[in-house]
């Protein structure tokens, strides 16, 4: 399925929401103590960040 480039540019908004709220959660978890689920959050972000990255390369190549 091809994507519009409005589409890309609102699934990269609505990721990176997503990325800020795990963000902000991962570090309310590490400060109380439970560094286990703030590791798991961590990675959850990175997988985040890299969909963001590759919506970046697909919008940089869209005109």
């Amino acid at each position: 399925m091809q994507l519009s480039r409005q589409q890309l540019i609102t699934a990269k908004r609505y990721l990176k929401e997503a990325f800020e709220f795990v963000a902000d959660v991962q570090a309310i978890l590490h400060n109380s103590g439970d560094s286990g689920t703030a590791s798991r959050l961590k990675a959850i972000g990175d997988a985040i960040r890299n969909e963001i990255e590759q919506l970046d390369h697909l919008l940089e190549s869209k005109p």
